[in-house]
């Protein structure tokens, strides 16, 4: 009788081994998939970051070419005064 108990501690022992170890393996896989999650995080934040600055950069050429617009106007004014002078010379004559 006293061998049958020493053999049910060794294997109860053994079990306890093989837990131990499964546990550190999920662990690990846990560790892992914390790393994985880290990166995802920091690739998102990157991709966040560059679309910030590509619409900001899209406002910048807005404002450039509102400018533009507002710099052209004047030209415009004086291209419409010539012409109606061009057209009121044309029926003077």
């Amino acid at each position: 009788m006293p061998a049958l108990a020493k053999s049910d501690k060794l294997l109860a022992f053994s079990a306890a081994v093989d837990n131990s170890a499964a546990a550190a393996v999920a662990l690990l896989a846990a560790a892992v998939a914390l790393e994985a999650a880290a990166v995802a995080l920091a690739a998102a934040f990157v991709s966040a970051v560059s679309a910030l600055v590509s619409a900001v950069s899209a406002l910048v050429f807005a404002v450039c070419a509102a400018v533009a617009l507002v710099a052209a106007l004047p030209a415009c004014v004086e291209a419409v005064a010539a012409l109606v002078a061009a057209l009121v010379a044309l029926v003077a004559a």
